[in-house]
């Protein structure tokens, strides 16, 4: 049930952290040696550098150019639910 719930949240917000969704991934990675697995920076560490673990990995998946971009297109193809009856008329509950 749980895992249902999760997708249809994940459905219905479009969170542009999550992994599903393919614009700034990577907020759950928990420091991945980067000379073990050779993983490029997450989106997510390209936008919000400070991990220190994350700076080791010399090289990003995607330039922040683009991630920006990314986000762009993404609110304007899914604009943020803003409010309460927002959600409910989304839903089509009213």
């Amino acid at each position: 049930m749980q895992a249902a719930v999760e997708a249809f949240m994940i459905g219905l917000f479009k969170p542009i952290w999550n992994k599903e969704i393919k614009v700034c991934y990577g907020i759950g990675k928990h420091g991945d040696d980067a000379k073990t697995r050779a993983n490029k920076r997450s989106p997510w560490d390209t936008m919000h550098p400070g991990r220190a673990w994350a700076t080791a990995t010399k090289e990003d998946q995607k330039e922040r150019g683009e991630i920006v971009e990314k986000i762009g297109t993404h609110f304007a193809e899914n604009p943020p639910i803003k409010d309460r009856d927002a959600l409910l008329d989304h839903l089509a509950l009213r």
